[in-house]
Formats: structure tokens, sequence, C-alpha cells
């Protein structure tokens, strides 16, 4: 039985070879500033999530809690909307 080969298999790509499922490699030179931006933005979600927290904690019943956590919900999601209209604006 013969093997076949369809576009994209591995048999048919260019490039250099790599296990399925393993990611690229990137240069060496990258990892530092690579890990640097992913500790930052883990520190900063931290942050974020700790004030969030802290702000529900404070609330004195459940029905506060819920209602102080659709607040943070709606100006998330306000503030996401404002950064994506600017984004927009900046593109055209």
């Amino acid at each position: 039985m013969t093997a076949r080969t369809t576009p994209g298999s591995p048999a048919t790509t260019a490039g250099p070879s790599r296990a399925p499922g393993q990611w690229p490699v990137p240069p060496a030179d990258d990892y530092g500033a690579m890990y640097a931006a992913l500790m930052r933005e883990r520190a900063r979600r931290a942050l974020v999530m700790q004030s969030i927290r802290a702000s529900l904690q404070e609330q004195p019943s459940m029905r506060a809690v819920l209602a102080c956590a659709r607040r943070w919900a709606a100006d998330i999601f306000r503030t996401a909307d404002e950064v994506a209209k600017s984004k927009q604006e900046r593109r055209k």
C-alpha cells in the first residue's frame, strides 16, 4: 500500500520539522522579553482580581455582592467598548 499525502500534511510542507503539537521555538534573545511581558500581565491581572475581590468582600449581603459584581462587569464592558472604538478610529 502506498502512502498518500494531502496538501498541508507534514510530508508536503516546507520548513523546519517538528513533532505534531510542538510549539515553534522563538529565537533565544526573545525569551527574556517574552517572559518579562508575561510576568507583567500576570501581576496586573492578580492586582485587578484582588481589588475586585476586596470590593466584593466589603459588601454586606449576598444580593449586594451580586449587584456589585454586575457593576464591575458593566464597567469593564463599557471600558472595553471605549478602547475598541479608539483603536478602530486610529485604524481609519
